[in-house]
């Protein structure tokens, strides 16, 4: 089953049209219905709003080879901040770790 036909059904199951998760996701009932036809693709961070408000996994609509590159990550979130961790240097890494150590610490920014 690839990612419209997911997207499609999980729609139907929330009863809601295509107009209505277009809107709620900020884009168009066109776009939605291509994405669900599979005639174009959307963006990682279009795909993550879409699973948003389906509140599905991004990685259960994904296909294997990303299932597997994603699967530990439930928001497009995480995956963004996966991506940009991976593009940074050693150095680079270690900063964004330091400062996430910081934030953490933080109650403001905790759960």
């Amino acid at each position: 089953m690839g990612y419209g036909e997911i997207i499609r059904n999980e729609r139907k199951k929330k009863h809601l049209t295509q107009k209505e998760l277009a809107e709620m996701v900020g884009t168009t009932q066109a776009a939605l219905s291509a994405y669900e036809n599979n005639t174009m693709v959307p963006s990682l961070g279009t795909l993550g709003l879409i699973c948003d408000a389906l509140d599905i996994f991004i990685a259960d609509i994904l296909d294997p080879d990303w299932k597997r590159k994603y699967a530990k990550f439930s928001t497009i979130q995480e995956i963004e901040v996966y991506e940009m961790l991976a593009e940074l240097t050693e150095e680079g890494q270690n900063k964004v770790r330091d400062y996430t150590a910081d934030i953490f610490e933080n109650p403001k920014y905790r759960k």
